[in-house]
């Protein structure tokens, strides 16, 4: 021990650091009670600095790149940051799921997750793309599954059924779900997709294998995102939770920052698209390259509809895209965009050649941070001035599904007799004739789902693309203080979660929630400046000198926590108005490679309109 002793002080931190990289960060603390000098070390602050950053991101780099943006002011304190309790919670969870026990951690859990998969380093331009250290921990801890209580949660029929139900079941899942813990899980799994619970022994019969998993939590997701009580103007037509603030104005939030997305139904949009895409691509038939056939499955049956030539390549892409395996040695910056790397900010193809981008959030040209503080009286008001802070211009593949039953059979092979014969008959007129059919009388077919599955359920997946210009800029400006009161929901977060870790010095990993619950305010707090500090874009695929008979139009801009709003309507230009419209929210963050999922409806919010999940990517 002497010898050992005897080495460098800069030897014994590279040895004590190499420990916390290769996993075993309890063999510091292990080492630490050996003399006094060793302990001494290792509970220096930087010691715990530098082992932490050799297995994770740094948490302060994706809120550098935004605090400019936020009055020059930090969100994270560097000098309070807890380097050893952050590491020592993370290296907790992956001993436990081995042992798969999370009984006493699931809050713990949770928490751990949403932060890493919140805060993974940015794509910058002209820079390495290596994988995110902290999407590869993401990807480990969730190299099983979902813990099985969370899996039951997303196979509940309750809580989407609690529209039209008053029953205790309904009102306990809700109340979950409006929980810090509830509103992280669905949010995580908006942001990594379903993953089925592994068990040991897998009965590919039973309930609890993948198969059966996946299955029956579609078809809950389903329920979800066709419920047609869902839409509501204080919802902003969209998937958001009730906003008070917006009964002056049907269509926006009186104040945008008080608008949050409603991570449940995201995530259940999430997925029934995924999969829908998914099956898309099995055994299709690209005759034409336009339409594709109909086959059976165990899990319903999908049609999906490719409208332009490669939008099948397109999709396939996009799987892939998703399925993108991290390798921490890469070195082509290729992997350090696909898998979790997606929902890092700037990995969307293409993202930084927008008009400002690279400078803006480079802070260059103007984004320094001694510019002015969000919201204050000296912002531009000319629609001629901003910058495409979202990556909105460019090529982007969007994806709506449609729930049809056996009718959307007979209108496709309507379709089909028409083609063979030599007529031409719009996509529209079929998604027209199939709710015109369905949606005039049974309405309540859609919640008759034995065990959650549904062998007659049909559905359309109509693929598209656009290309997107910016047309122009808006500001948002701060009004004075609403006269509306806006409560905060009932207090009713979960019991703070009780750690078993084997790991020495674990009892500092304590009260997960409420430490996460309070860095969550303050960093809510700055991100909703960013409503005011950014300008809001707004685009059109109408693109100069070309006729189109149906065209797009949108905003993005940002809602509470950082969040990119995007908001888009489909005009009918032969007949003269408006026919759907859509609502998403960006998954991951600013210009992520995911892209942004949501919902779309009819453009009149009509009582029998239409809804469904949708979900579109950047592609170039």
């Amino acid at each position: 021990m002497s010898s050992f002793l005897a080495l460098p002080t800069e030897i014994l931190e590279q040895i004590l650091v190499q420990c916390g990289h290769n996993g075993s960060p309890e063999s510091i603390s292990t080492i630490s009670q050996t003399c006094k000098e060793l302990r001494d070390l290792i509970y220096d602050t930087t010691i715990w600095r530098e082992v932490y950053l050799s297995v994770l991101d740094s948490p302060f780099v994706p809120q550098e790149v935004i605090a400019k943006f936020v009055g020059g002011k930090g969100i994270l304190e560097k000098g309070k940051f807890e380097w050893k309790r952050r590491l020592v919670a993370v290296m907790s969870l992956q001993k436990q799921l081995k042992t798969l026990d999370l009984a006493e951690n699931l809050d713990g859990y949770i928490f751990t997750l949403s932060g890493l998969a919140a805060a993974p380093f940015p794509v910058f331009p002209d820079r390495p793309c290596h994988p995110s250290l902290n999407a590869v921990w993401v990807d480990k801890l969730l190299a099983d599954g979902f813990p099985k209580p969370l899996i039951d949660r997303l196979m509940r029929k309750s809580p989407v059924m609690s529209y039209t139900t008053n029953s205790a079941a309904a009102n306990d899942s809700l109340k979950w779900e409006a929980t810090n813990v509830g509103e992280q899980f669905y949010r995580l799994v908006l942001q990594t997709g379903f993953r089925p619970h592994q068990a040991v022994t897998p009965d590919i019969n039973s309930c609890s294998s993948p198969a059966r998993q996946q299955a029956l939590t579609r078809a809950v997701a389903r329920h979800h995102v066709y419920n047609m009580l869902y839409p509501s103007a204080s919802r902003c037509w969209g998937p958001f939770l009730p906003c008070p603030a917006s009964v002056l104005d049907p269509s926006q939030p009186k104040e945008p920052h008080l608008l949050v997305p409603d991570y449940p139904f995201l995530s259940a949009a999430r997925i029934v698209m995924e999969a829908n895409l998914r099956e898309s691509l099995e055994e299709s038939d690209e005759s034409e390259g336009m339409i594709s056939m109909v086959w059976e499955s165990d899990r319903g049956q999908v049609w999906p509809l490719f409208t332009y030539e490669f939008g099948r390549r397109d999709v396939y892409e996009f799987i892939e895209r998703l399925d993108g395996k991290v390798d921490v040695g890469d070195v082509d910056g290729s992997e350090g965009r696909k898998g979790l790397n997606a929902l890092r900010m700037g990995s969307a193809p293409g993202f930084w050649d927008g008009e400002g981008t690279k400078g803006k959030w480079s802070g260059v040209d103007g984004g320094s941070e001694d510019e002015q503080a969000p919201g204050s009286s000296d912002q531009p008001d000319s629609d001629t001035e901003g910058w495409d802070w979202a990556g909105v211009e460019g090529t982007w593949t969007c994806v709506i599904s449609l729930y049809t039953l056996q009718l959307v059979a007979d209108a496709l092979f309507i379709q089909l007799v028409a083609q063979s014969v030599g007529w031409i008959i719009d996509n529209y007129f079929i998604i027209a004739y199939v709710h015109s059919q369905f949606y005039s009388g049974q309405l309540n077919m859609m919640y008759s789902i034995p065990d959650g599955l549904n062998h007659d359920m049909r559905e359309t997946c109509r693929i598209s693309s656009m290309r997107l210009r910016i047309t122009g800029y808006s500001w948002v400006h701060q009004s004075e203080p609403s006269s509306i009161t806006v409560l905060p929901p009932e207090p009713t977060s979960l019991s703070p979660p009780s750690y078993s870790s084997t790991l020495q010095g674990a009892n500092e990993v304590s009260d997960a929630e409420s430490t996460f619950v309070r860095e969550e305010e303050k960093y809510k707090d700055a991100m909703d400046s960013l409503v005011y500090a950014l300008p809001v874009i707004h685009f059109s695929d109408d693109q100069p000198g070309v006729t189109s008979e149906r065209t797009i139009r949108g905003t993005v801009r940002m809602i509470s926590g950082g969040i990119a709003r995007w908001s888009m309507i489909s005009r009918d230009n032969p007949e003269e108005h408006d026919d759907w419209v859509m609502e998403a929210v960006q998954i991951g963050g600013i210009g992520s490679g995911l892209g942004a999922a949501g919902m779309w409806t009819g453009a009149g919010h009509e009582n029998a309109d239409p809804l469904g999940p949708m979900w579109t990517w950047r592609v170039a």
